[in-house]
């Protein structure tokens, strides 16, 4: 198995929670259908929420390129509905679109919508065990980070249905009562949620934890907890977790590998960055920091 980064020049409709219910005309290219958010309030008494939020985003070549992005008839947590058309936006990028809209505006049902930001992202990181893609699109389409405020009650922010992050992962352990730390680059972490049952699954490709361990192919860790955080936004943890090792009928329980502590959350304001730190068999603590966009994870 080896890992494929996959960069692309045109948008293409996302495999990550989307459909293709309105399609792309010969003047308009668009991304639509509904994306798991998470809406923090302001108030930090007040619980988050991880839901999900029906979005179009629409490229008017027959209007100089301009983008504009549509919510309708999202619930917030208050039970207000929220529709909104942002002002036309013009993007910068190449493999990669950045919209900004930085003055405020008012949405349909009322509020005042603010900081609009969305990145259109096609250069990230994907797993592969065919070592290619027909065509050289990405293979899960085009992934939305996106945020904005709804005056000054809440922020809302677009995360990955699925994503898998790159980076670095640094492990620590003893070896005859020194202290020993190793680092690695080939590991991938491939995360996975579950809104109904606010669950997440974790796959780590190329798992290592010491230098001598031989790397294995996919450590699995299934129905982790997936819940806000008023620091992080949200977080995905667990503990005790027996994890499984191997790929579909050769996966085998691997108990003498036990996390014992396993905890992710994202490290900047788009959510594409993240940690990821844990402990193993009591023994080897491991750090990952990076991304699931290739740029952010250098």
């Amino acid at each position: 198995m080896k890992k494929v980064i996959f960069p692309a020049m045109l948008l293409v409709l996302a495999a990550t929670g989307c459909s293709d219910d309105e399609k792309n005309t010969p003047n308009t290219r668009n991304l639509s259908g509904e994306w798991p958010v998470v809406v923090m309030p302001t108030d930090e008494h007040q619980p988050g929420v991880i839901t999900q939020m029906p979005m179009k985003i629409t490229q008017y070549l027959a209007e100089g390129g301009v983008w504009r992005v549509d919510v309708k008839s999202f619930t917030l947590p208050s039970g207000d509905n929220l529709s909104f058309t942002t002002p036309d936006i013009f993007a910068s990028g190449e493999i990669d679109w950045s919209l900004r809209y930085i003055s405020n505006f008012n949405a349909e049902s009322g509020q005042v919508i603010r900081d609009y930001r969305a990145e259109l992202i096609n250069n990230y990181y994907y797993f592969s065990n065919t070592g290619g893609n027909a065509g050289g699109t990405p293979p899960m389409g085009t992934i939305v980070a996106s945020m904005f405020r709804v005056g000054g009650e809440y922020t809302v922010t677009v995360i990955p249905h699925i994503a898998y992050y790159g980076g670095t992962t640094v492990t620590q352990y003893q070896i005859k009562s020194e202290e020993v730390e190793s680092t690695f680059y080939e590991p991938l972490y491939y995360i996975t949620l579950d809104l109904k049952n606010m669950t997440a699954d974790l796959v780590i490709y190329n798992a290592r934890f010491a230098d001598l361990m031989p790397a294995l192919a996919a450590v699995n860790l299934r129905g982790l907890k997936l819940e806000t955080s008023h620091e992080h936004g949200y977080t995905i943890s667990g503990k005790n977790v027996i994890p499984s090792v191997g790929v579909g009928s050769n996966e085998v329980e691997y108990p003498q590998y036990v996390f014992d502590e396993i905890e992710m959350h994202p490290t900047n304001s788009l959510y594409t960055s993240c940690e990821i730190e844990y402990t193993v068999a009591n023994k080897y603590k491991g750090r990952f920091t990076g991304s699931y966009r290739v740029q952010e994870a250098k």
